[in-house]
């Protein structure tokens, strides 16, 4: 099972807002910040992997949708869905008032 990568929060990719990694079309080529900024990145492998099995859509790890299907392919890698409540608390950490 692959797990959501540790992120450390220093990654180059936190800098940038969240729509450019999910263009309105998937032109098939990944501007060169990104993919700098991809190749230096201490978290690259784990996002990877994150990608190739949960991820259809966006740029991730400097690959784009197509780049990604391709890969799984050659791999034979399925995409599934993650589970997300497993980042959820698993109790509320808000108090209740008395």
């Amino acid at each position: 099972m692959v797990t959501y990568p540790q992120w450390s929060g220093d990654e180059p990719c936190r800098t940038m807002p969240a729509d450019f990694y999910y263009p309105q079309q998937d032109a098939g080529t990944i501007p060169k910040i990104l993919l700098a900024m991809c190749q230096v990145c201490a978290s690259y492998y784990d996002c990877l992997e994150w990608a190739l099995h949960h991820e259809k859509d966006g740029i991730w790890a400097g690959t784009t949708a197509k780049q990604r299907m391709a890969m799984r392919r050659s791999r034979g890698i399925t995409l599934s869905t993650p589970d997300h409540t497993q980042w959820l608390p698993t109790k509320s950490p808000i108090k209740k008032a008395s």
